[in-house]
């Protein structure tokens, strides 16, 4: 039953490492149904021209499908262009020829808080000069704080983990493993895009934000791959990271966490905190799941940076512990802070130019088989575009592919016109007149 829960969940569906749908390819779509269309809307004006003019016999015996085997054929191009087109907005990537390298021994696990605080947007003003995008106006969700820890991961973290393996948590109330530690963590690859696509404000199950959960899925993600990694003969030592991306709202219970943070230390797994917050509170505004827009309302409360338990978790971490903080202009250090960043343990980034000074240790592992992408898309709508055109006119009204391509033909039509003539002696010229 575990095993059929998995397969049923759409996060884990991997068959030919299959991706959901880009919007960017729907301009694609919607320009191969145009062009069948005018293909389309071109051959019934032919046909129906042909009928008003010589009736519908001409039409019977000159235009196809004229038996039912035909026809069957017809429908049957017809099923295979929707699941071309059907398929080709799904995304399918497909992965083969795998090349074997030398892996790295660093296994990364990101937790991302994805409570409603993060959809607060004071990241907005920089986000664009974080990723280069451009600011699609104030009724739309835009750069929020989780768009700013993914972009912030994505740009100065994740370069450093080539040939090294990275996972996704999300939590909550609870944490919930969004995709397992893997090494296909390239561009083409299902981490990317489970980042991208699922890693959202509430993406995990409850409410609140209770880091011990998230942190302890990570450590239960870490014992299940090196049990993995065990059976396949992996015995190495691993330099293991957890990043968590907050904003220090915490409904977990401090103690708990404590020996979590315990189990960390004692297993030498690092600690990198990273908080994009405001130290100013804002409130977050709700938005349609769909559009983007927003509808006018605002959850309760405001939301700010309250990094106090956090410069707590990296002290008991005992020197394994990194904080990242985003600093707004007004905001002046504590004394606490001021002597965290004396030992190396806090870093300051200003929200004007936010960027993630952290060296990841490169460490050389055994060989793993990196996995090559390829994306189908374009050779799907390649296909489809010719099959249209098929459909509509006939296989172009070549006669070899008449039988196989049975709609309606340009060509048939002249040719019967070339038959009336003959036979009625129309544009002949009459003997002894």
């Amino acid at each position: 039953m575990n095993q059929i829960a998995t397969w049923l969940d759409p996060h884990k569906w991997v068959l030919l490492n299959i991706q959901w749908s880009d919007s960017r390819w729907w301009a694609w779509v919607l320009a191969s149904i145009f062009v069948t269309a005018l293909f389309a809307v071109y051959n019934l004006r032919v046909v129906d021209s042909t009928r008003d003019y010589w009736g519908d016999r001409l039409v019977l015996g000159e235009f196809s499908p004229r038996t039912r085997k035909q026809s069957i054929m017809l429908w049957a191009q017809w099923v295979g262009l929707v699941g071309l087109i059907v398929t080709a907005c799904f995304s399918p990537n497909l992965t083969a020829l795998p090349q074997m390298v030398e892996a790295g021994a660093v296994e990364w696990q990101n937790v991302f808080d994805v409570s409603n605080s993060q959809g607060a947007q004071d990241t907005r003003p920089y986000y664009a000069a974080l990723t280069g995008e451009k600011d699609p106006g104030p009724v739309y969700q835009w750069g929020t704080r989780i768009d700013a820890n993914k972009a912030l991961f994505k740009r100065d973290l994740l370069p450093q983990l080539k040939d090294n393996k990275a996972g996704l948590i999300t939590v909550e109330g609870s944490g919930y493993n969004m995709w397992d530690v893997t090494s296909d963590i390239g561009k083409g690859g299902a981490f990317q895009h489970m980042l991208n696509k699922f890693v959202q404000v509430g993406s995990a199950p409850g409410g609140g934000c209770d880091y011990t959960s998230g942190i302890q899925a990570a450590l239960d993600e870490f014992d299940l791959i090196s049990a993995i990694e065990k059976k396949q003969g992996d015995t190495g030592d691993k330099v293991r990271f957890i990043a968590l991306y907050t904003d220090g709202g915490f409904s977990g219970d401090e103690q708990a966490l404590n020996k979590v943070l315990d189990v960390l230390v004692k297993r030498q797994i690092r600690l990198l905190i990273i908080d994009t917050a405001g130290s100013v509170a804002i409130t977050v505004p709700k938005y349609d799941l769909h559009t983007h827009k927003a509808n006018g309302e605002s959850f309760e409360g405001a939301t700010a940076s309250d990094p106090r338990l956090l410069e707590k978790m990296v002290t008991r971490m005992q020197g394994l512990g990194t904080l990242i903080i985003a600093q707004q202009p007004n905001m002046v250090p504590s004394a606490e802070e001021r002597l965290l960043q004396d030992q190396g343990r806090l870093l300051f980034t200003p929200y004007s130019k936010m960027e993630l000074k952290y060296n990841i240790p490169q460490k050389a592992g055994g060989l793993y088989a990196r996995p090559a992408h390829s994306n189908l898309k374009p050779i799907l709508l390649g296909i489809a575009i010719v099959l249209f055109f098929s459909i509509t006119t006939g296989g172009g009204g070549l006669p070899r592919l008449r039988y196989f391509f049975p709609k309606l033909r340009v060509a048939s039509f002249v040719s019967a016109l070339q038959s009336i003539k003959s036979r009625f002696g129309i544009g002949q010229s009459r003997k002894g007149s």
